[in-house]
Order: C-alpha cells, then sequence, then structure tokens
C-alpha cells in the first residue's frame, strides 16, 4: 500500500524548483514549476513567485504586481549564455520587483543586450540582486536600462544591487543606461562597475543619462567606469545628472562640472565673531543660540566625491581647550583647497600637543 503526502497549500505563491519542478503537477498555490516563466503564466497580481536555488536559463518579463523572490542571489540564477539575437533577459513591468537574485547574460554576437529594463521607474523594483553582463561582440550591453515614469521622492527603483558590464571592441558598454523615454530614475546604495578589456575605445560608462526630459539621481553607492580614453564612471549627454552621497571609482565625469569649483557655499555651526558675506545660519544643526566657540567650515562646491576631516575646537580659553574629531563625507563636492585644511589638522595637533605641556 502507498501513500501521497498530500500536496502543499501556498496562498499568493507560486514556487519555482529547478531540481523538483514538474510541468505536469505544478500549480499556484502547490506544488512548485521548473522554470520561472512557467510560474509567472500562473501568477496573479499581488503573488509572489518564489525561485529556490537553481540555474535558470531564460529570460522572463514579470507582469505588473508580481514578485520574483529567489532564496539566495548567489544561488538563485538566471543565466543567459551565447545569446545571438537582441535580448533583454529581464523585464520589470509597473508595479512589479525582482529581489535575491542573480542575472547574468554573455554574448560575443553583434547584437543588443541589456540585463534588466525597468519598466516603470516609479513603481518597479529590483532590489538586492547581481547583474553581469559581458558583451565581447559588436554590440550595446547594457546591465540595466530604464524605460519610463517618475517616481515619488525618495522612492528608488534600484536598491542593494551590484552591477557588472565588462566587453572589448569599440562598442557601448554601460552600467546603467537612462535614455529616451527612460523616465527619471532613482538609484540607491548600489555598486556600478564596467571593465573593458583590450586596447579599442568605444565609450564605457558606469552610468548615463541621455534623453532630453530625463533624470537620473545616484545616491549613496560607488560607480565606475575603466580608465583611459572613452571610460568615465558617469556621463551627461542629455536631461539632468544628480549626486548624492556617491562615490566615483576613477573620479571621472565625463568632462562634466562636477570636477571644477563653481560658486561658494558656507557651512556654520556657529559665529565665529560677525558671520562673513554669504555666510548662511540656516547650515547649522539645531535651533540653540550660537555661540562664539563654534566653527564654521568653507567649502567649494560642486566637486567629485572625497571625504574631509577636521577637529572641532570645544570650550576656548587656558586650561580649558578639548578637541573631538568630525568627519563629514559629502556627496559630489570635496573641498576646494584640502592641502590648506591638512594643514589646519597639524596646526591643530600642535596645540593640543602645546596645551598638554603648559602647567597647570
Amino acid at each position: 500500500m502507498s501513500f501521497t503526502p498530500p500536496a502543499p497549500k501556498l496562498g499568493n505563491v507560486c514556487v519555482v524548483d529547478a531540481v523538483n519542478g514538474n510541468p505536469a503537477t505544478a500549480s499556484r498555490g502547490g506544488l512548485p514549476f521548473l522554470t520561472i516563466t512557467a510560474a509567472l503564466a500562473a501568477a496573479l497580481a499581488g503573488d509572489v513567485v518564489w525561485v529556490l536555488p537553481g540555474t535558470y536559463a531564460e529570460s522572463i518579463s514579470v507582469p505588473a504586481n508580481v514578485s520574483v523572490d529567489g532564496l539566495d542571489r548567489r544561488r538563485c540564477i538566471i543565466d543567459r549564455t551565447a545569446i545571438g539575437v537582441a535580448t533583454d533577459i529581464v523585464t520589470l513591468a509597473a508595479g512589479s520587483r525582482i529581489s535575491n537574485m542573480m542575472i547574468a547574460g554573455s554574448t560575443a554576437a553583434a547584437v543588443q543586450l541589456r540585463g534588466v529594463v525597468i519598466g516603470n521607474v516609479a513603481s518597479a523594483v529590483m532590489r538586492n540582486c547581481t547583474v553581469s553582463i559581458d558583451h565581447i561582440g559588436a554590440g550595446t550591453a547594457v546591465g540595466v536600462a530604464t524605460s519610463g515614469g517618475t517616481p515619488a521622492a525618495n522612492f528608488a527603483c534600484c536598491q542593494y544591487s551590484e552591477i557588472n558590464v565588462s566587453g572589448s571592441l569599440a562598442q557601448i558598454r554601460r552600467g546603467i543606461l537612462v535614455g529616451a523615454g527612460g523616465g527619471n530614475p532613482i538609484f540607491e546604495a548600489s555598486l556600478v562597475l564596467v571593465t573593458r578589456a583590450g586596447g579599442a575605445v568605444g565609450t564605457y560608462y558606469a552610468a548615463e543619462v541621455s534623453s532630453a526630459g530625463a533624470s537620473l539621481t545616484l545616491q549613496r553607492g560607488t560607480y565606475q567606469g575603466p580608465t583611459g580614453a572613452g571610460g568615465a564612471d558617469v556621463s551627461q549627454t542629455a536631461g539632468t545628472l544628480s549626486l548624492d552621497g556617491t562615490t566615483l571609482g576613477t573620479l571621472n565625469a565625463n568632462g562634466l562640472g562636477f570636477s571644477a569649483p563653481s560658486g561658494t557655499w558656507t557651512e556654520w555651526w556657529g559665529d565665529i565673531g560677525t558671520p562673513t558675506v554669504g555666510a548662511t545660519r540656516n547650515f547649522r544643526s539645531g535651533t540653540a543660540t550660537v555661540q562664539s566657540t563654534e566653527l564654521g567650515h568653507d567649502v567649494k562646491k560642486p566637486q567629485l566625491a572625497s571625504a574631509s576631516l577636521f577637529d572641532r575646537v570645544l570650550g576656548l580659553g587656558v586650561g580649558s581647550q578639548a578637541f573631538s574629531r568630525c568627519e563629514s563625507r559629502p556627496a559630489a563636492v570635496r573641498l576646494r583647497t584640502p592641502r590648506l585644511l591638512r594643514r589646519s589638522q597639524a596646526a591643530a595637533r600642535e596645540a593640543r600637543l602645546q596645551q598638554t605641556s603648559q602647567p597647570r
């Protein structure tokens, strides 16, 4: 006598299993599907397609308001190799989501290859994913492309993800591309790396906005393209590019104004006597009355990402000096005169030594 266990019941979930999936028995909320494509065909709006570890050799289109969630992004892999036709490996519709997945693709053909296309940056999300694209042929390669939408403030269509694009030949390679109809995406806390093999030039950019009316905002991430001609961390051929808490790996903004001073602002932690012309107290945190012992910090803008480190003097007066260290990591700025700042640090250290050597 044999016993057949009852099929599992999972509400609003379609399971995908590269080992035990069976097209004949798979069902929404029940036994697993063999492919992500089959599970997406069965999923309804609001469902989650739960992907178990394995390699899935398929391209997928995630319908509106459906999520694809891998168990572990190092083990749940969508892998397309030796691609011979123009391919988008993952396409996200409005309200859809993909998370905890690795998306990989490679080709040597003269075709366009894009890892992920985010169809509506106002509601679709890629989160905690790795995108790896290798294109050694005569075609365009893009890690993540966008195609429309204007998000609400602080809604990021890509979060905590890693995007790697590699290639050769004098071709177009982009980690992120906001092209025609690309919308106004925000990428947050992501690492984007574009590398080039061989001596060919081409254009190899970690991130680019290239459409009038579009905007690209990069928040709290690292973006790096190759050094040399045709390489850049970021590029803006049209539209708007905004950097917020962003590190540029080679300090190369493709000739944009981020690398040259233009104007001045002053950050004040208080007043040192009478504020200088143009100083704004609003930069000071809090609402307490300013003290003459507080410090102002004058910064030139907008320059490439760097960090400033300086000493703050507290309790001025003989026998009462104390020093605390304060570190600032601005988004797309660095001090116009970092050497002066370093001399200020040296002066502060010397003052500490003098203070400790004074008799009490």
